[in-house]
């Protein structure tokens, strides 16, 4: 994620997320709780914004889609119904499902010629 940010320059907000991804792994929860939770909600919310604000790849219906997961997996989190790992289980999804139709979609591009 990181090295995407450092790579496209126009997506050099991925070097945060990236970095905030690397902190969350790298902190345990349970010897660094604030820390860990100030990343992986870093790391939630750059995704957040990605997915459902910057992209140009998804659509507006895939956008409100993931808005709506975003706040009730936020809002269950704070209300004390879902765990952590479930909330970055959740960021991790949004992420990976948006690198990937990113990554599908450059492929594509590069293997169609006019």
């Amino acid at each position: 994620m990181a090295l995407d940010g450092f790579i496209h320059k126009p997506r050099r907000y991925n070097i945060l997320i990236g970095l905030s991804m690397l902190a969350v792994v790298c902190l345990p929860v349970y010897s660094y709780r604030i820390s860990h939770d100030v990343f992986a909600l870093i790391f939630f919310l750059g995704n957040a914004f990605i997915v459902s604000y910057y992209s140009e790849l998804l659509t507006l219906t895939k956008k409100l889609l993931f808005i709506c997961i975003i706040i009730s997996t936020l809002t269950l989190f704070s209300l004390d119904y879902i765990d952590l790992f479930i909330t970055e289980s959740v960021g991790m999804l949004s992420m990976s499902y948006f690198m990937f139709i990113r990554y599908s979609i450059l492929e594509l591009r590069r293997k169609v010629t006019i």
